[in-house]
């Protein structure tokens, strides 16, 4: 790293004017040709067009009748109709919504069946041709019905990917440079400056700037040295520069939106399954209905026909595609609140969690209290006791203690010169006065521990606990000397995240090393029954791994600074003010400390798993049962897609009905301007 701030450069960087400056970026940027296209094209759409128009017209023409004619004609539509669909896939670009391009095979496999039959005047060509109609109508229907799904999550999605492909400045000895954001590497410097957003998620080492701090932000931060940044941020005011953390796919907003193989829509358990269904399971199903239709005396061709059938009844678009809509939606929902994945398995995991535990100071707490009672025993008095207590403190950095150096210089109180201090860690301190004595500042266990009575406190001790209080007992030379106690505000929302939590149907648990009364307090204040208190800072992490070895899945919020090792103990970590930072260790990380994002990150990967299921359950059902009835031979073949082609209208229904009820803004698009020298 150069001995000197690179905000130093001798070429002076010019500011951006005001206008929109309009995005025009090389073809081999990289991610955003990868992404499926939100508009296809007119050519596109003329296809599809084609193909259900075609495959409409080869149903109706049953009317004029089944001659061999007829029949041929029939056909032929059908394969003008296939082709369509097979042409498309086969040269076009991928449309969001788009099923995987093996779903055209059915309809292929249908034209082809119906012209071969129609060839060989097999008995049953006319019914394959109104099977291939059915089939390549119900593709292209469904194909659409995804699309008009998918029209607004895809633009969302593609705004954040030309966002994080814009350009950056790299910064290399004397120089600048103009560098594609797909070519930046971790370790390298980087700079950018007011009006610009970053290319890469970056530690800042120089310069301090006002920031949005990630893509569609509305409340802007102030970011300086040692803070870290993520790509997407967008500077207001200012400029930084510093060293490049987490580059191309590996940056926090790109892991689940944008890697075309680990993203949430192919890397998810559901998205996995869903294709699994669509394909080994109509597989399946088509083998048990030719080995049923065979076992009643079936035909070569009727087998054939019952086979595709029951295929074309489960390898649709609604079936493999739609769950991982609904998967989308969750994730692009938690990133317009700054809550990132670190990958796939994590946000199946934040979906499967059945408890969730606060470590009270720093989440649901402010941790940052205040001391509201002074009480002396005996002989001393409050600036005494608080000397004492300052003393001991005086050169701690935790919030208790810097609550006690608050409240000593606001009262004007010279902590007294203490000797040999020892921290009993989630205890307290042991000292040695200025005058000799023992020193002893801290919990009843500390006093417990060190053979001091506190009868005398007892009832006052829990009196004050009862009100949500911290209390320090303070003994000297052996004698209970007095009590400190000290006031911690709820963060704001606090009730809103435990809420959250109630509504998914996750246990929320505090866990403190307070005392039973101070937690019960804060807990009945937030609705929390489970309550876990007196647990020491190193007792955290077993404490968690006992949880987790019950069975249930078991969610932590913390700080990676002070709650690391119970963070670590968590079947999902939820660190806050964390992304950009070490996402290889947290499962989900946040870029800010709003707490009700750390709820928001459990329940929105909850409510995109259950309503993937559900959509995923709607579209199998009408398939797999006019599956059944092809097998039991309660209806003809030519049923089993139409009841596919049904369930993909009940899971169509079911997402407008969800959006319908759960409206949410999507990301408000910058404006967004290269960097130039």
């Amino acid at each position: 790293m150069p001995e000197r701030s690179l905000l130093a450069h001798s070429s002076p960087l010019p500011r951006f004017s005001s206008a929109p400056i309009q995005l025009s970026l090389p073809s081999d940027i990289g991610l955003q040709e990868k992404l499926p296209e939100a508009d296809p094209g007119e050519l596109d759409a003329l296809l599809l067009f084609m193909a259900a128009a075609a495959g409409g017209l080869s149903i109706v023409l049953v009317l004029l009748g089944t001659t061999h004619t007829i029949t041929g004609a029939r056909a032929l539509v059908a394969a003008v109709g296939a082709a369509a669909l097979v042409g498309r896939v086969a040269v076009g670009p991928r449309a969001a919504g788009d099923g995987p391009r093996w779903l055209v095979a059915g309809p292929g496999i249908g034209a082809g069946l119906a012209l071969g039959g129609w060839a060989l005047r097999e008995s049953l060509a006319s019914d394959a041709a109104v099977l291939a109609g059915v089939l390549v109508l119900a593709t292209a229907i469904q194909t659409v019905l995804q699309r008009r799904l998918a029209q607004k999550a895809a633009a969302e999605r593609a705004w954040i990917a030309a966002a994080l492909e814009l350009p950056g400045r790299r910064v290399d000895r004397e120089d600048l440079s103009i560098v594609a954001a797909h070519e930046l590497r971790p370790g390298e410097f980087l700079r950018v400056e007011a009006g610009e957003i970053v290319p890469a998620d970056l530690q800042i080492l120089a310069g301090s700037a006002i920031v949005l701090p990630w893509l569609g932000a509305t409340t802007p931060v102030r970011r300086g040295g040692g803070d870290t940044v993520i790509a997407g941020a967008r500077l207001l005011d200012g400029s930084i520069e510093g060293v490049a953390t987490w580059t191309g796919y590996e940056r926090a907003w790109a892991r689940l939106l944008l890697d075309p193989k680990r993203g949430v829509e192919e890397a998810s358990s559901l998205a996995v399954l869903a294709r699994s269904l669509a394909f080994q399971g109509s597989l399946g199903a088509a083998l048990l209905t030719a080995m049923a239709t065979y076992a009643m005396g079936g035909g070569g061709f009727a087998v054939l026909l019952s086979a595709l059938a029951a295929y074309g009844a489960l390898a649709t678009t609604a079936v493999a595609t739609l769950p991982c809509l609904h998967l989308l939606h969750g994730v692009l929902a938690a990133a317009r609140h700054g809550i990132s994945y670190r990958d796939a398995a994590a946000w199946d995991a934040a979906g499967r969690v059945a408890s969730a535990i606060f470590l009270a100071r720093g989440t649901l707490l402010l941790g940052e209290p205040d001391v509201v009672e002074i009480e002396p025993f005996g002989r001393y008095d409050t600036r005494q006791l608080l000397a004492w207590v300052a003393g001991a403190e005086a050169h701690q950095t935790h919030p208790i203690a810097l609550a006690v150096q608050r409240a000593s210089r606001a009262r004007a109180v010279t902590p007294d010169a203490v000797r040999s201090p020892v921290v009993v860690p989630g205890l307290g301190i042991k000292s040695i006065t200025s005058t000799g004595q023992t020193l002893l500042v801290g919990s009843r266990a500390l006093m417990l521990e060190e053979r001091v009575s506190i009868a005398m406190a007892e009832e006052r001790a829990t009196e004050l606990e009862g009100l949500g209080r911290t209390v320090l007992l303070v003994a000297v030379g052996g004698r209970l000397a007095g009590l400190v106690a000290l006031q911690d505000g709820l963060r704001p929302g606090a009730r809103a995240s435990v809420q959250h939590l109630l509504d998914s149907e996750i246990e929320p648990i505090l866990l403190s090393g307070d005392s039973r009364e101070t937690c019960e307090t804060i807990g009945r204040s937030l609705d929390i029954e489970h309550i876990r208190p007196e647990i020491l800072p190193g007792e955290r992490a077993a404490e968690v791994h006992r949880l987790v070895e019950s069975g249930a899945g078991v969610a932590v919020f913390g700080r990676p600074a002070s709650d690391g090792p119970a963070l670590g103990a968590a079947t999902v970590a939820v660190a806050l003010e964390a992304a950009g930072t070490s996402p290889c260790e947290w499962h989900v990380n946040l870029v800010g400390d709003d707490i009700r994002d750390g709820a928001l990150a459990l329940t929105l990967a909850h409510r995109a798993r259950s309503d993937a299921r559900s959509a995923l359950g709607l579209a199998m059902a009408p398939g797999v049962l006019g599956t059944f009835a092809i097998i039991f031979g309660l209806l003809p073949p030519v049923f089993a897609p139409l009841a596919g082609l049904l369930g993909g209208f009940f899971a169509a229904t079911h997402a407008r009905l969800l959006a319908a009820r759960r409206p949410e803004q999507p990301l408000t698009p910058w404006d967004l301007r290269p960097p130039s020298l």
